[in-house]
């Protein structure tokens, strides 16, 4: 167990705040992305993608046209937005090193 007259380890200079020329400490800036951008981005690409096949595509069958482009919106949304977000963690990884 340590006394209380014990030397304690010395202050290291990086702990202290840096402080501008007026003597206000600076902040540190992080700059990490934002989630919804890249989900959002992701999910209208993956939109996109499901609004050309339909369009670019034969006969559905017995389903509409309309019926078909909401399945692979939502289908192809879904998985863009899902992408969007691996994209994400991907990039906060990078920022923060």
């Amino acid at each position: 167990m340590r006394s209380r007259n014990a030397k304690k380890p010395a202050a290291v200079a990086d702990q202290r705040p840096v402080q501008g020329e007026d003597g206000i400490p600076l902040a540190r800036v992080s700059r990490s992305p934002r989630i919804l951008p890249f989900v959002l981005t992701g999910f209208v690409l993956g939109v996109v993608v499901g609004l050309v096949i339909v369009i670019t595509g034969g006969e559905g069958g017995n389903y509409t046209e309309g019926s078909t482009l909401g399945y692979f919106a939502l289908l192809f949304g879904g998985i863009g937005a899902l992408l969007g977000g691996v994209g994400f963690a991907l990039a906060d990884k990078r920022a923060q090193r």
